[in-house]
């Protein structure tokens, strides 16, 4: 399972299926953790921080541009062909208080699947 944490404890977690060596012992879990404020020795910046910072700078990759605001979503079909979804607007939202978009639980629920919640 690989999870990614998001602000205010921002990291990576993998966990993985493992066996030692040997006839007895069972699969394991196996954790493998990143987590910014160990690695860095620092919690990580404020997103505005970040934001305020690279405007200074001139550097344009963390904010929305004009042409992209009002085009349509499209996704590449298992033949490679590319589908218009739908525009920005119509795109499902995630609610606060909630795990998922409603969609999305949709989706998963068709096949008989479903959200992990960590």
């Amino acid at each position: 399972m690989l999870a990614m944490r998001i602000p205010a404890d921002e990291g990576i977690s993998l966990s993985i299926g493992a066996k030692d060596a040997g006839p007895r012992d069972p699969h394991r879990s196996v954790q493998m953790d990143f987590r910014y404020s160990t690695a860095f020795g620092a919690e990580p910046h404020e997103s505005y921080e970040r934001l305020l910072h690279d405007a200074l700078l001139g550097d344009s990759t963390l904010f929305a541009r004009r042409e992209r605001g009002g085009g349509r979503l499209a996704i590449i079909d298992a033949r490679g062909r590319r589908v218009a979804v739908r525009s920005a607007a119509e795109f499902p939202q995630l609610r606060g208080g909630t795990w998922n978009p409603e969609e999305a639980v949709e989706l998963l629920t068709r096949d008989r699947r479903w959200w992990r919640k960590l």
